[in-house]
């Protein structure tokens, strides 16, 4: 495949079909792009026609939604062709199925975060694989900096809930990953910017009030500390009518703090945080069973 057709696909945020620097997806229409965003999500795999038509047309007769399918794919075609005429080899049909050719050309979003969301819980599983590459940290940071947003924000077909749900899922453990590294090295000003983002998507997640607590305490902002703390403390009783657990109460005790804010990756709050990992790991398992 020549450089100069490198496919690069955006699904997360939105929705850029780009062959060689234009935009597919922007000419086509609504339910055009439907259809090749779903193609896309599952670049260099073949789909069977029969399942297109039943994920993207499901409230049409089989042999309506089988013609909507085919016009469908003769527009893309077109749009693909009009774009770079030697572009066309991107999309692959047969009787039975089609493909949006995958390979070292395409760059996806999507595949990204996949693949590192599964490099980062490989460190954490029953039997974790070797440290973790020095290169991960950056890699994750610059793929956290450059992809944001939901899956396919405008879509809203059936098959697309239980996708971003589970990318949803793989884009909080990166995020979880860059904050562990940071407290590790004692980064708090990177630790604190990617726990504040945890808690703007999850304001229960008591984990990430912890590592901001910790943050606090660890620079010597006490007072920074305690409001975490009564913020942590009445959002949890607002929403869900417990009280903080008691690992972040005795983050207060004076004997504790300086040590758990120096050593978080020995205190109780990161072996909770690698549980939630190996949960998300088993919750990952079970969406993509679904899909």
């Amino acid at each position: 495949m020549e450089q100069d057709l490198c496919l690069e696909v955006r699904l997360l945020g939105g929705f850029d079909f780009r062959i060689a620097g234009t935009n597919i997806a922007a000419g086509l229409s609504p339910c055009d792009q439907r259809l090749l965003a779903y193609l896309a999500w599952k670049c260099g795999a073949r789909v069977g026609r029969e399942r297109l038509t039943e994920a993207l047309w499901p409230d049409l007769p089989p042999k309506r939604a089988l013609r909507a399918l085919n016009t469908s794919l003769w527009r893309i075609r077109r749009a693909i062709r009009a774009a770079n005429h030697r572009a066309r080899v991107y999309l692959v049909t047969s009787g039975t199925d089609v493909m949006v050719l995958g390979g070292d050309h395409v760059r996806s979003d999507v595949a990204e975060v996949e693949q590192l969301s599964a490099e980062v819980l490989a460190l954490t599983a029953p039997t974790p694989s070797d440290a973790a590459p020095s290169d991960l940290a950056p890699r994750v940071e610059a793929a956290l900096a450059q992809h944001s947003g939901p899956f396919l924000p405008e879509v809203y077909d059936d098959w697309s809930h239980p996708t971003r749900e589970m990318l949803r899922m793989r884009y909080a453990v990166l995020q979880e990953f860059v904050v562990q590294t940071a407290l590790r090295c004692e980064n708090w000003p990177k630790a604190r910017l990617f726990a504040g983002a945890i808690l703007a998507e999850d304001p229960l997640n008591e984990t990430a009030h912890q590592w901001l607590i910790r943050c606090s305490l660890a620079t010597g902002d006490l007072a920074r500390a305690r409001a975490q703390y009564d913020t942590c403390k009445d959002v949890l009783h607002r929403e869900l009518g417990v009280a903080p657990l008691p690992e972040t109460t005795a983050l207060f005790d004076t004997r504790a703090a300086p040590r758990m804010a120096r050593a978080p990756h020995r205190a109780a709050g990161f072996r909770r945080a690698l549980d939630k990992l190996d949960a998300a790991r088993a919750a990952l398992i079970r969406l993509q069973a679904d899909i």
